[in-house]
């Protein structure tokens, strides 16, 4: 009974959450139309409203033609372009522990570093060197780093 409950509430507090979240566009009698997020309401009478651009609106229900939900779209900075004139460079550092327990511990500890260009937003190469100390013996490993963004 008591976990019934509690997934009632669960669910009840994430509608809320939801429909907190979530602009709704207003089409009133007179011909305006205001989207913006519902910050007080009266069902049936009053609706308090605060537009993205920071106005706050207040309308009886029978000034209110219809209201339309539509989710939030989250505004994000403009993707710069990258400027193919101008590399860049970058530098990755990285310290490494582990151990290996079979019929004896192994231990191995690690410090490595990568150096590269970034050709463009999708392309990269570098080199890298570390030094991996273990049980099994001490390896100074030199390696080349491609790194591709599919994204």
């Amino acid at each position: 009974m008591k976990k019934t409950i509690l997934f009632i509430a669960f669910v009840l507090f994430s509608i809320v959450g939801i429909s907190q979240a979530t602009e709704r566009t207003f089409y009133l009698k007179n011909g305006s139309v205001i989207t913006g997020v519902v910050i007080e309401e009266i069902p049936g009478k009053q609706y308090k409203v605060k537009t993205t651009d920071g106005n706050i609106f207040v309308w009886k229900a029978d000034e209110i033609e219809k209201i339309v939900l539509a989710p939030i779209e989250v505004k994000t900075k403009e993707k710069e372009e990258f400027d193919v004139n101008k590399l860049a460079f970058y530098s990755l550092n990285e310290l490494s522990l582990g151990a290996m327990i079979e019929e004896t511990t192994t231990y191995n500890v690690g410090l490595g570093s990568i150096n590269g260009v970034c050709f463009n937003n999708q392309f990269s190469l570098g080199i890298g060197v570390d030094i991996q100390l273990s049980g099994f013996g001490n390896f100074v490993p030199i390696y080349s780093d491609i790194r591709l963004n599919f994204s």
